[in-house]
C-alpha cells in the first residue's frame, strides 16, 4: 500500500524526470511496432480473430462462434464504411478498446463523428497520412469487435450488452489500473500483456468446461497436427524457440545440405498466434515435444515454461527466461543499450552478431538481409551493421526496419530471418 500510494502521488504531482524521459521512448516503440508498421495490420487482424473465436466459443458455445464468423465480413465492411451499424456501436460505447484508438487518442473526433461534424479542409489535408494509417489500423481492429456486436444482437443481447461484450472479445487496451497506467507509460506493452493474461484467466473461470473444450479442439488439435507434420522435417529443430512461441509454423520442405550450410531461410509458412491463446498452444506443443523425447527441458522446466507464457512479465527461471522477462519490462532505450553492450538479444536469447561472424571486422558484420543503409553507416564509422539494425528495431519496432529498407532502395525485398514466409 505505501508503494501504491507513492506511485499515485507521483502521478498526481507532475511526474518525475525519469518518467518524462522514458515515456517518449515507449510511445515511439509502441507506434513503430504497431500502428505505423504496415505489416502489423494483417498480423493483428489474424491474432484478433483467433482470440475472438476462442473467447466467444468459451462464453457462448458453437452457436455464438458461428454467428461471429458469419458476421465478420459485414462487420469489416461496416467498419470501413462507418455506416449505421458502426455508428450504433459507437453510441452504445463499443469504441476506444483497440490499440490504435489508445495510441491515436482523439475523443473529440469521436464526438464530432457522432454529431456528423467534419473537421476543416486544411486540417484534413495536414493530417491525411496519419489519418490514413489510423483508419487502416482502426478498421482492422474494430471489425472483430463489431462482428461480436452484430452477433450479440442476432443472438438476442441488448445493444448496450452487445457493445460491452464486444470490447472484451479480444484484448481491451483501454483497461488499466492507476499503477498500470503509470507503468505503461514507460513499459511499452505491459498493459497488453496483462490484459491478455486476464482475458485467458477470465474465460477459464467463467466457463471452465467450455474453455477446456475449446482449448482442446480449437487450439490443441491444430497444435498436435502441426507438430506431427513438422517433426518429420529435419529443419524443425532449427526453428528458434521464440519463433515457435509466436507463430503457427508449417514446414513444407527440408533445405538441402548446401542451403543449410549457406544459412538459407527455412521452407515454411508462418502465421501469428493469438495473444490470448498462445500460452495454451505453446504448452501443448512443448508437452508433445517433451513426451516425444524431443524436448531439452526437464519436468520442472516444462511447468516453468508454461508459467512464463502465461505471466505478463515472464518467469525468470533461468538465464534465457531472465532475458525474455527483461525484454518485456525494460524501457526501449535501456534495453537497446544493454543489448549493444552485451551483444545479446534479450528476447531471442541469441547473439546479435552470429558466432561465425564475430571474428570479422565490425563493418563487415552483416547478412544478405541487412539494409544497405546500415552497411554504409557501418563502413563510415567502423561499427557493426547488425548492431545498428538491432538498436533501431529495439527502439522503433517494425517501422524502423521498413524505413531502413526504403532508404536503402529496396522496399519489396524479403525481411529475412529464419523462416522464409
Amino acid at each position: 500500500e505505501p508503494v501504491a500510494a507513492a506511485i499515485k502521488n507521483l502521478d498526481a504531482e507532475a511526474s518525475n524526470i525519469l518518467v518524462r524521459t522514458l515515456t517518449p521512448q515507449a510511445r515511439i516503440l509502441r507506434a513503430g511496432a504497431t500502428i505505423l508498421n504496415m505489416a502489423f495490420i494483417p498480423t493483428n487482424i489474424i491474432r484478433d480473430i483467433q482470440n475472438a473465436m476462442f473467447l466467444t466459443r468459451a462464453e457462448q458455445g458453437l452457436k455464438g462462434t458461428a454467428e461471429l464468423i458469419f458476421s465478420y465480413p459485414m462487420a469489416l465492411a461496416s467498419a470501413a464504411k462507418r455506416d449505421d451499424l458502426y455508428q450504433d456501436w459507437l453510441r452504445q460505447g463499443g469504441a476506444h478498446a483497440t490499440l490504435t484508438e489508445q495510441l491515436f487518442r482523439r475523443p473529440q473526433i469521436t464526438v464530432q463523428s457522432l454529431a456528423g461534424i467534419k473537421p476543416p479542409l486544411y486540417r484534413r489535408v495536414a493530417t491525411a497520412i496519419p489519418d490514413a494509417i489510423r483508419y487502416l489500423g482502426e478498421t482492422g481492429e474494430q471489425a472483430t469487435r463489431l462482428a461480436r456486436y452484430k452477433a450479440g444482437l442476432t443472438l438476442g443481447e441488448t445493444p448496450t450488452e452487445a457493445a460491452i461484450k464486444s470490447r472484451d472479445v479480444t484484448v481491451d487496451f483501454s483497461k488499466a489500473g492507476t499503477i498500470g497506467k503509470i507503468l505503461n507509460q514507460v513499459i511499452p506493452f505491459l498493459n497488453a500483456n496483462i490484459q491478455g493474461a486476464e482475458r485467458l484467466g477470465h474465460a477459464w473461470k467463467q466457463n471452465p468446461k467450455q474453455a477446456a473444450l475449446m482449448a482442446g479442439t480449437f487450439i490443441g488439435f491444430p497444435a498436435m497436427l502441426l507438430y506431427i507434420l513438422n517433426r518429420s522435417f529435419d529443419d524443425y529443430n532449427d526453428i528458434p524457440q521464440y519463433e515457435r512461441d509466436l507463430n503457427w509454423i508449417i514446414i513444407y520442405k527440408d533445405r538441402t545440405p548446401q542451403e543449410r550450410a549457406e544459412r538459407k531461410p527455412l521452407y515454411a509458412i508462418k502465421a501469428p498466434k493469438g495473444q490470448i491463446i498462445s500460452p495454451v498452444a505453446n504448452a501443448i506443443e512443448n508437452f508433445l515435444r517433451f513426451v516425444d523425447n524431443n524436448h531439452p527441458r526437464s519436468v520442472p522446466e516444462f511447468f516453468a515454461t508454461f508459467i512464463e507464457d502465461i505471466s505478463p512479465i515472464g518467469f525468470p527461471y533461468n538465464r534465457e527466461a531472465m532475458g525474455k522477462s527483461l525484454s518485456r519490462i525494460l524501457p526501449p532505450g535501456l534495453r537497446a543499450g544493454i543489448e549493444a553492450t552485451t551483444g545479446q538479444s534479450l528476447f531471442r536469447g541469441q547473439p546479435i552478431v552470429p558466432e561465425y561472424m564475430q571474428d570479422v571486422a565490425p563493418a563487415e558484420q552483416y547478412t544478405q538481409y541487412t539494409p544497405e543503409l546500415y552497411k554504409q553507416i557501418g563502413q563510415l564509422f567502423n561499427v557493426s551493421p547488425l548492431q545498428l539494425e538491432n538498436i533501431v528495431q529495439t527502439t522503433t519496432g517494425g517501422v524502423g526496419r521498413q524505413v531502413g529498407r526504403v532508404l536503402s532502395g529496396y522496399i519489396f525485398g524479403g525481411t529475412g530471418g529464419e523462416i522464409g514466409r
